[in-house]
């Protein structure tokens, strides 16, 4: 386990900015989505509509945010490996 504080200001601050922006794009939808449901459908149906919307609109989210994490730790690698063949071949040619 890591030796840092479970409430640490950067993790928190970092977790609040991210569920906040997805809160904020959600919530515009979400609001149209239920004007056009409580017309048509009971309160407690247009209730589990809501909570299934979410859940499906922030496993999205996090699939598309995994997707560019990993491209860049990719392209990280990519680089580093890139470097190490470059001093490899400088390292050899100061041999010679």
């Amino acid at each position: 386990m890591e030796d840092r504080y479970i409430f640490d200001k950067r993790v928190m601050k970092q977790l609040f900015k991210k569920y906040g922006l997805m809160a904020l794009g959600i919530f515009p939808v979400l609001c149209v989505i239920n004007y056009f449901l409580n017309q048509v459908l009971d309160f407690w149906v247009t209730v589990v509509v809501d909570i299934t919307f979410i859940l499906l609109a922030v496993f999205v989210i996090e699939l598309i945010i995994s997707a560019i994490k990993n491209k860049k730790e990719a392209e990280v690698r990519d680089d580093v490996i890139v470097i190490k063949k470059a001093q490899e071949i400088k390292d050899k040619r100061k041999k010679d």
